[in-house]
């Protein structure tokens, strides 16, 4: 099943209208209530803009900045900004900028305006965000009533909401340790609050919940990788399903890190990440949810859906074949010869084998064939092809097909039918796929029989070719 979600949405509004709300609050010119109201209404408007997802991200509207908000949910306040008598809102303000509205601290004149947070930019963009304060004395205490108040208002509104927070590994990174203490010395103390925020989130009924952790994408020692490991294994036992989300970049050298984190699903940045997206595939458990970031949000142009959905065909029908593949035993039986007739999903649903794989370019191969079968394509479909085996035919990247049914093998389902035990490899210059007995002929033809011959083996780190 193919869910659509969104990772946020912006939250200053079509015609800017948070800046000027904010701007005459500031001033002194509107009420508190005004800018409330005026948050709860462009709330409701994006969530309607969202309206055709599945999951609608919730808690990602924020009055200043998203970590300012998660500091103030896990109790972490510097200092000078406690012991305040005022309103929640205004306190929030004087973290942000050192003050708040013009009168809102009259009537506690002994907490007035203070020095402002320090302000970075968001990872590589143009965004900023409050740095969380640490010391080695510091202490957390969850306050949920922010995403609790914004949870009840997308569920009045009916909205299918997906909480989202900034993950503890990337909160700790971000923060800046006062004292020159070890921020990650504060991790066991910062779990449980996080823990106590999931289970709360699960009494009320959430499934889901986005842990952002862009702090993947990032370079990682050993510290800061035991880290991860450290907090969603303790998070695990929480009663909801974590989407552990990064982007901003490629995850490279934490892939294995990432793909292998006990959480329900994992999302990418398919765009800057591109290159992470098939080795995760063949990475993750099959009980993990990938989830990948198609949409350019930093383009200003309209995304071609067309390109995207093409990229994306492979890759879902790869994780639907491997599916069904796994929940099927034993041996393909009374697959017809052709089944060009029938469309992607019928073919894919006939019954595969547990050896059965697939490519972006809609390539089927197996293990169980006595007789190899050729699929016939039909206008509009890709060229498909069993063969008798994974070891017969591969050859430049290219399966052994006849001219007109050009079908290319892609590194990914090399891997995943080796570590399946259907080919072995070796690296050269390349792929290397050495084959112990199969057909002889590079040509697959309808009931060709195979027969029996000697070991021969080609790599090709090229794309593929033509015969």
């Amino acid at each position: 099943m193919t869910t659509l979600h969104n990772l946020g949405f912006p939250r200053i509004g079509a015609q800017r209208e948070l800046k000027f709300a904010l701007e005459s609050y500031w001033k002194g010119e509107s009420s508190r209530d005004a800018l409330e109201q005026l948050g709860a209404q462009l709330r409701k408007r994006h969530w309607d803009d969202q309206a055709g997802l599945d999951l609608v991200p919730v808690g990602d509207f924020a009055f200043y900045d998203q970590m300012l908000d998660m500091s103030f949910t896990l109790g972490n306040l510097p200092e000078r900004a406690r012991h305040f008598h005022g309103d929640a809102l205004d306190n929030y303000f004087r973290v942000a900028r050192g003050r708040s509205a013009h009168g809102a601290q009259e009537h506690a004149s002994c907490c007035g305006g203070i020095a402002a947070g320090e302000m970075t930019k968001w990872f590589d963009t143009n965004y900023h965000y409050i740095v969380p304060e640490l010391t080695a004395a510091t202490e957390f205490k969850l306050d949920a009533s922010r995403l609790l108040e914004q949870l009840a208002e997308a569920r009045a509104h009916g909205t299918p909401a997906k909480p989202v927070i900034i993950g503890p590994v990337t909160y700790l990174a971000l923060g800046k340790a006062k004292d020159d203490s070890d921020r990650l010395a504060l991790l066991p103390k910062l779990l449980p609050v996080y823990g106590e925020l999931l289970d709360t989130l699960a009494a009320r009924g959430v499934e889901w919940v986005q842990i952002d952790e862009p702090l993947l994408v990032t370079e990682l020692d050993d510290a800061w990788q035991h880290a991860f490991n450290l907090a969603y294994h303790h998070l695990k036992a929480c009663r909801v399903k974590i989407l552990l989300a990064t982007y901003f970049g490629q995850l490279q050298e934490n892939r294995y890190l990432a793909a292998n984190l006990p959480v329900a699903g994992l999302h990418i940045d398919a765009i800057n990440g591109r290159e992470d997206v098939l080795p995760l595939v063949n990475m993750l458990s099959g009980h993990k949810v990938l989830s990948l970031g198609v949409i350019n949000g930093r383009n200003i142009w309209k995304t071609d859906l067309t390109a995207v959905l093409d990229a994306l065909d492979g890759i879902v029908h790869v994780e639907q074949v491997y599916a069904v593949s796994r929940a099927v035993a034993g041996e393909i039986g009374g697959l017809p010869g052709s089944v060009g007739d029938l469309d992607d999903a019928r073919a894919y649903r006939h019954g595969l084998g547990r050896n059965h794989v697939i490519d972006h370019t809609h390539l089927l191969a197996g293990a169980s064939y006595a007789q190899p079968l050729l699929v016939q394509p039909r206008k509009g479909l890709r060229t498909g092809v069993f063969v008798h085996d994974m070891q017969v035919g591969v050859e430049q990247n290219v399966l052994g097909v006849e001219r007109r049914y050009r079908v290319r093998i892609d590194q990914f389902l090399i891997e995943r039918a080796r570590r399946h035990g259907e080919i072995r490899l070796g690296w050269t210059s390349g792929w290397k796929a050495t084959r112990q007995g199969g057909c002889k002929k590079t040509v697959v033809r309808m009931n060709q029989r195979c027969r029996k011959g000697s070991t021969r083996s080609s790599s090709n780190s090229g794309a593929s070719s033509g015969m």
